[in-house]
């Protein structure tokens, strides 16, 4: 087990003194949301399992083609939901299961992937409001060097381009350097500054 907050949380100061304010904030005004554009994303939504309300986006997809007005309803609550910033009480639950990242007989604490289990309902208002921020929201602050960000190269394309540089590099014989860094060990480093046990 770990005992990296034996000793209690953190102070957020602490940690932006230590990494610097590199968490940026904007507001922007978003229109009320509409059935129509629940619909549009419930159709563009990948097969994957039930939620927490057992409900499948496949349901919700045979929904949105059997009677498409349930969602002109379903968005007046979400926007009543958003206008007073208070949930039904089941549909923000969610529950997180851990998953093996390796296939060791006894994996340690830290070998576990997090997997979270969302509302069907509540991912689907996500997916909706998270595709209009990325259309007004993002363009204020992306790098124009960002990957994996909608409107961006594919994060996968960042080590075609960082292997692609650093050949290039090399063969005009210019020397080739770079950064790399573990979260892991970064927490632990920032546990040991904080006066906190490390891992």
């Amino acid at each position: 087990m770990t005992h990296t907050h034996k000793n209690g949380e953190p102070s957020m100061w602490h940690f932006f003194l230590l990494y610097g304010e590199n968490m940026k904030r904007d507001i922007c005004d978003l229109p009320a949301l509409t059935g129509l554009q629940l619909r549009q994303q419930i159709g563009k939504t990948r097969p994957s399992s039930p939620g927490m309300d057992s409900i499948s986006p496949y349901e919700l997809q045979l929904i949105a083609r059997w009677c498409p007005d349930l969602f002109d309803h379903l968005a007046l609550l979400l926007n009543l939901i958003e206008n007073s910033g208070k949930w039904p009480e089941q549909i923000p639950k969610g529950a997180v299961c851990f998953i093996p990242k390796t296939n060791d007989d006894c994996p340690a604490p830290t070998d576990y992937r997090p997997l979270t289990i969302l509302s069907a309902i509540y991912r689907l208002c996500a997916a909706t409001r998270h595709d209009q921020l990325c259309t007004v929201w993002l363009p204020k602050w992306k790098s124009q060097n960002s990957y994996g960000l909608k409107q961006t190269k594919a994060a996968d394309a960042l080590a075609y381009d960082t292997c692609f540089q650093i050949s290039l590099d090399i063969q005009q014989g210019h020397l080739a350097g770079g950064v790399s860094y573990d979260m892991k060990k970064m927490l632990r480093h920032y546990s040991h500054s904080s006066g906190y046990t490390g891992l």
